[in-house]
């Protein structure tokens, strides 16, 4: 411990070790598959709709994805997937909403 204080202290009181650390190529990879396969559910959505009907069945077909997703990553995880599905669909309802806003600031409408 008086070679490297910090390792000491995130190994002992953190519980960080070498084998437990971040991989930064493991996460980028989950995060890409995690994206396309919450935009697979959308993707089906806009080609099985009807046109008059594509913007409120992708809102619900994304939120609902949210949902399903976030209460599988927590099951996943070993948490509350109550808390997880909240967590994951009240922060993807912002996104959507802020892009949408964003997009209304530029005079671009979906669709």
């Amino acid at each position: 411990t008086t070679h490297d204080a910090l390792g000491a202290h995130a190994r002992d009181e953190i519980g960080i070790h070498e084998n437990t650390a971040a991989n930064p190529i493991q996460a980028a990879l989950s995060s890409a598959a995690s994206f396309s396969f919450g935009a697979f559910f959308p993707m089906l959505a806009i080609l099985f709709s009807p046109e008059h009907l594509i913007m409120p069945s992708v809102l619900i077909t994304g939120i609902a994805a949210l949902a399903i997703l976030g209460a599988l990553s927590s099951y996943f995880a070993g948490t509350s997937k109550i808390k997880g599905s909240l967590r994951i669909t009240l922060w993807g309802i912002l996104a959507m909403a802020f892009s949408s806003w964003i997009g209304s600031l530029f005079n671009v409408t979906p669709l």
